[in-house]
Formats: structure tokens, C-alpha cells, sequence
């Protein structure tokens, strides 16, 4: 199943990890490693990181949510999490919302069936329902600092796309991961995130920091920094009247939201998708 994954090289020691729709991000020092969320939890990881380092490893979820905590089972570790997301992941690990997780991957991967496979082939429902639900857990707050000899990590808190969500800082490679966090299709509808305001706050905050790319959790793209400014500007200015209904999700059926844009950039790509209740 190693194959499953797809490693791309972003930076010396720091790669993206692709598979189930979903990116994962390894930077590797010189004592310790570090592995920035799991995804769903489909196929060998823990091998796959394996072929990559045999440092030390740190497990960091961004945010409690099934498509970037799903793995943790797999390795032996404490891994580390926010505890204003442990609820949001414990509800995102029941039967249930897994279910509603391998639906929602099937559906996406019968419309784009050109796609590289989302699930890897022959791996059936009864068997991602049968994985265990790790509640190894170690809290982590704003400000505390993974150290990996010669390449070091702090914790920067972005709620917005779920309370607890939490970005990372690489001081000596100018990158900054956000994970769900802070992306050009955020997602502000779910029960769990936070009002708009919340959102706009942690952009201001992350703009102050000094890094040069940001990487999100769903694109292998080095952004420049200068993406903020599109976010920030949509949040803003969000035009909710004229936004685009969408459809309910798979995760969220009885809610209602739109896809909004800039009322005062139209040039602005960057969108916002939130319900009336997170304004």
C-alpha cells in the first residue's frame, strides 16, 4: 500500500505526502522529525514515513477532523493536539461519521474517476471501520516549540475552521503549514467553527509572523504570503446576499451555506464558505 502515497519534495527536508484527497507534510531535522497531520487512516502511513526517516517522530494534528487525525492509530507515539478540537475528534472517529467520510470519498471519486485512486484498491469499508480510535493524546497550546536539531516548529493558534485548529511555524525555512486553518476555500459552516470575527482575527495574527510561504492542508502548493491578503479581504468583505448556495454535505446535511466572495475585490478567487449562523 506504499504506493498509495505520493511524496513531493518542497523544501530540503520537508515534503507533502498526498493521498485520500488530503496532504500531510514531513520535515525531517537532524535528532527528531515531524509529521503534520495523518489523514483518513486508508493504507500503511506509519510504513510510508518509515521509507522516508527513521528519526524520532512527532505527530501533530492541525485540527480534530477525520480527513487529518484518521492515522493516528498508527503510530505507537503520543500525538500531539489542541484540546479545544478533542471533542470534534472523538465525534469525527465514531462508526457513523466514518461511514459518512468513505461515502463522501466514493462519491468524489466516481465524479473525477480520472483521479489517482482516493481509497486504495481493495480496501473495503469493514476494514476502515474496524481501525481503532487512538486517544493517545498530548496537549498542545500556542507558543510551545517542536525542536528537530536545526529546524524548529511553534505552535500558532488560528481558530476559524474549528476552535482548536493550529498552525506551525518553520522560522529557518520561512514556511508556515495552517493545515484547514487558513486556505482559499475555508470552511465556516460546521457546528464546531467559530464566527466569522474569530476567523478574520487569526488571519491579522499569522500576517504578523515572518515566513515567506504558506502550505494548506488539501493543495502541495508553496503559496507566498501574500495569499493573506486575499483572505483577509474576503472575510472582510464577504458578500454573503450574493454568495452561491451550496449543497449540503455529506458530513452536514442539515445545513445550510454559501460560497462567498469579495463584495469589494471580484478578482478576489479566494472564497468563504460559511452559514448564516457564523456571520
Amino acid at each position: 500500500m506504499k504506493s498509495f502515497f505520493r511524496k513531493k519534495q518542497m523544501v530540503p527536508g520537508v515534503y507533502s505526502i498526498a493521498g485520500e484527497a488530503v496532504m500531510r507534510y514531513l520535515i525531517i531535522g537532524e535528532h527528531h522529525a515531524l509529521l503534520f497531520d495523518t489523514g483518513y487512516g486508508f493504507g500503511d502511513l506509519s510504513g510510508f514515513v518509515k521509507s522516508l526517516t527513521n528519526l524520532p517522530l512527532y505527530v501533530v494534528n492541525s485540527h480534530g477532523h477525520i480527513d487529518h487525525a484518521g492515522a493516528n492509530f498508527q503510530f505507537k507515539t503520543p500525538c500531539y493536539m489542541h484540546p479545544a478540537d478533542m471533542e470534534v475528534y472523538r465525534h469525527h472517529q465514531t462508526q457513523d461519521f466514518r461511514k459518512a467520510g468513505w461515502q463522501a470519498l466514493n462519491k468524489i471519486q466516481r465524479i473525477f474517476f480520472f483521479w489517482r485512486l482516493l481509497i486504495p484498491k481493495g480496501y473495503t469499508l469493514a476494514q476502515y471501520l474496524a481501525n481503532p480510535v487512538s486517544d493517545n493524546f498530548l496537549p498542545v497550546r500556542e507558543g510551545e516549540v517542536f525542536d528537530l536539531g536545526g529546524v524548529t516548529l511553534r505552535v500558532v493558534e488560528i481558530p476559524g475552521h474549528t476552535p482548536g485548529s493550529i498552525g506551525l511555524l518553520c522560522p529557518e525555512k520561512k514556511l508556515f503549514f495552517s493545515g484547514d486553518g487558513m486556505n482559499g476555500g475555508v470552511w465556516l459552516f460546521l457546528p464546531e467553527s467559530t464566527k466569522l470575527s474569530v476567523y478574520c482575527a487569526s488571519i491579522q495574527k499569522v500576517q504578523k509572523l515572518d515566513f515567506d510561504y504558506i502550505l494548506g492542508g488539501h493543495s502541495a502548493e508553496m503559496l507566498p504570503k501574500a495569499v493573506l491578503d486575499d483572505y483577509l479581504d474576503v472575510a472582510q468583505n464577504l458578500d454573503f446576499e450574493h454568495g452561491r448556495v451550496m449543497k449540503p454535505t455529506t458530513y452536514t446535511p442539515d445545513i445550510q451555506y454559501r460560497m462567498c466572495r469579495s463584495a469589494e475585490n471580484p478578482k478576489n478567487k479566494a472564497t468563504v464558505h460559511i452559514s448564516a449562523e457564523k456571520l
